[in-house]
Protein backbone atom coordinates (compact mmCIF):
# COMPACT_ATOMS: atom_id res chain seq x y z
CA UNK A 1 0.00 0.00 0.00
CA UNK A 2 1.23 3.49 -1.07
CA UNK A 3 0.92 6.45 2.03
CA UNK A 4 2.74 8.67 1.19
CA UNK A 5 4.32 11.12 -1.15
CA UNK A 6 8.30 9.23 -1.46
CA UNK A 7 6.76 5.87 -1.41
CA UNK A 8 4.53 7.42 -4.47
CA UNK A 9 7.47 8.54 -6.37
CA UNK A 10 9.54 4.73 -5.70
CA UNK A 11 6.88 2.87 -7.09
CA UNK A 12 6.68 5.05 -10.06
CA UNK A 13 10.55 4.68 -10.26
CA UNK A 14 10.14 0.78 -10.34
CA UNK A 15 7.53 1.27 -12.92
CA UNK A 16 9.83 2.96 -14.91
CA UNK A 17 13.00 0.61 -15.08
CA UNK A 18 15.34 0.97 -17.85
CA UNK A 19 13.94 -2.53 -18.89
CA UNK A 20 11.49 -2.68 -21.59
CA UNK A 21 8.06 -4.17 -20.43
CA UNK A 22 6.75 -4.46 -23.92
CA UNK A 23 8.29 -6.59 -27.06
CA UNK A 24 7.24 -4.24 -29.77
CA UNK A 25 7.84 -6.88 -32.59
CA UNK A 26 5.95 -9.29 -30.80
CA UNK A 27 3.14 -6.89 -30.49
CA UNK A 28 2.81 -6.25 -34.45
CA UNK A 29 3.74 -9.79 -35.22
CA UNK A 30 -0.34 -10.23 -35.02
CA UNK A 31 -2.01 -7.72 -36.98
CA UNK A 32 -4.96 -8.65 -36.07
CA UNK A 33 -5.12 -7.59 -32.59
CA UNK A 34 -8.02 -5.68 -31.21
CA UNK A 35 -5.92 -2.04 -30.70
CA UNK A 36 -7.49 0.92 -31.80
CA UNK A 37 -4.10 2.00 -33.78
CA UNK A 38 -4.10 -1.53 -36.03
CA UNK A 39 -6.38 0.52 -38.33
CA UNK A 40 -5.50 2.28 -41.93
CA UNK A 41 -7.75 5.48 -40.56
CA UNK A 42 -5.05 7.91 -39.56
CA UNK A 43 -5.66 10.05 -35.78
CA UNK A 44 -8.77 12.10 -35.95
CA UNK A 45 -6.68 15.18 -34.48
CA UNK A 46 -4.04 14.89 -37.54
CA UNK A 47 -7.17 14.80 -40.00
CA UNK A 48 -8.92 17.83 -38.19
CA UNK A 49 -5.45 19.80 -38.62
CA UNK A 50 -5.21 19.12 -42.05
CA UNK A 51 -8.51 18.88 -43.15
CA UNK A 52 -10.51 21.22 -41.02
CA UNK A 53 -7.87 24.01 -40.27
CA UNK A 54 -6.63 23.86 -43.67
CA UNK A 55 -2.63 23.12 -42.20
CA UNK A 56 -0.20 22.37 -44.57
CA UNK A 57 3.22 20.28 -43.63
CA UNK A 58 5.80 20.39 -46.28
CA UNK A 59 8.39 18.30 -43.83
CA UNK A 60 6.94 15.64 -40.98
CA UNK A 61 8.70 13.51 -38.51
CA UNK A 62 6.61 10.78 -37.51
CA UNK A 63 7.65 9.38 -34.16
CA UNK A 64 6.62 6.00 -33.15
CA UNK A 65 4.86 5.71 -36.83
CA UNK A 66 3.33 1.70 -36.19
CA UNK A 67 1.59 0.66 -39.31
CA UNK A 68 2.50 4.05 -41.09
CA UNK A 69 -1.43 5.20 -41.38
CA UNK A 70 -0.65 8.89 -40.08
CA UNK A 71 2.22 8.55 -41.82
CA UNK A 72 0.23 7.72 -45.28
CA UNK A 73 -2.24 10.54 -44.75
CA UNK A 74 -0.10 13.29 -44.39
CA UNK A 75 1.85 11.68 -47.80
CA UNK A 76 -1.09 11.91 -49.46
CA UNK A 77 -1.97 15.45 -48.25
CA UNK A 78 1.32 16.72 -49.66
CA UNK A 79 3.72 16.23 -47.17
CA UNK A 80 7.24 14.11 -47.28
CA UNK A 81 7.56 11.88 -44.25
CA UNK A 82 10.15 10.64 -42.21
CA UNK A 83 7.95 7.94 -40.14
CA UNK A 84 10.52 6.41 -37.68
CA UNK A 85 9.35 3.45 -35.15
CA UNK A 86 12.09 0.84 -33.14
CA UNK A 87 9.75 -2.00 -34.15
CA UNK A 88 11.14 -3.55 -37.20
CA UNK A 89 7.55 -5.61 -37.40
CA UNK A 90 5.71 -2.03 -37.54
CA UNK A 91 8.13 -0.94 -40.38
CA UNK A 92 7.39 -4.23 -42.55
CA UNK A 93 3.68 -3.72 -42.11
CA UNK A 94 4.14 0.34 -42.97
CA UNK A 95 6.07 -0.42 -46.12
CA UNK A 96 3.67 -3.29 -47.27
CA UNK A 97 1.14 -0.75 -47.31
CA UNK A 98 2.40 2.76 -47.87
CA UNK A 99 5.14 3.77 -50.84
CA UNK A 100 5.25 7.05 -50.51
CA UNK A 101 6.98 7.40 -47.15
CA UNK A 102 10.44 7.03 -45.82
CA UNK A 103 10.05 4.65 -43.16
CA UNK A 104 13.02 3.87 -41.08
CA UNK A 105 13.28 1.50 -38.11
CA UNK A 106 15.59 3.33 -35.31
CA UNK A 107 15.33 4.55 -31.39
CA UNK A 108 13.68 7.70 -31.43
CA UNK A 109 15.68 8.55 -28.58
CA UNK A 110 18.66 8.21 -30.54
CA UNK A 111 17.64 9.10 -33.30
CA UNK A 112 20.28 11.75 -35.25
CA UNK A 113 18.15 13.95 -37.24
CA UNK A 114 17.97 18.08 -37.66
CA UNK A 115 14.63 18.89 -36.07
CA UNK A 116 14.35 21.96 -37.90
CA UNK A 117 13.92 20.69 -40.94
CA UNK A 118 10.30 19.62 -40.11
CA UNK A 119 7.51 21.58 -40.13
CA UNK A 120 5.86 18.96 -38.09
CA UNK A 121 6.93 16.57 -35.79
CA UNK A 122 4.08 14.09 -34.89
CA UNK A 123 3.88 11.58 -31.84
CA UNK A 124 0.50 9.59 -31.94
CA UNK A 125 1.27 7.55 -28.91
CA UNK A 126 5.20 6.88 -28.85
CA UNK A 127 6.50 9.14 -25.59
CA UNK A 128 4.16 7.97 -23.34
CA UNK A 129 5.64 4.19 -23.95
CA UNK A 130 9.18 5.03 -23.17
CA UNK A 131 10.54 4.96 -20.09
CA UNK A 132 12.85 8.25 -19.29
CA UNK A 133 15.72 8.20 -17.27
CA UNK A 134 17.60 11.03 -18.10
CA UNK A 135 16.31 13.68 -20.41
CA UNK A 136 18.49 16.71 -21.71
CA UNK A 137 17.60 19.67 -23.93
CA UNK A 138 19.85 20.37 -26.77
Amino acid sequence: MITSYEQLLETLDELMGTKPRLDWDEFYTDRERNVPFFTSNPDENLVSYVEDDKLTFERVLELGCGNGRNAHFLAENGSQVLAVDQSREAIRWAKETVSSVDFIQADVLKLDVDRHAFDLIYDSGCFHHLALINVSST
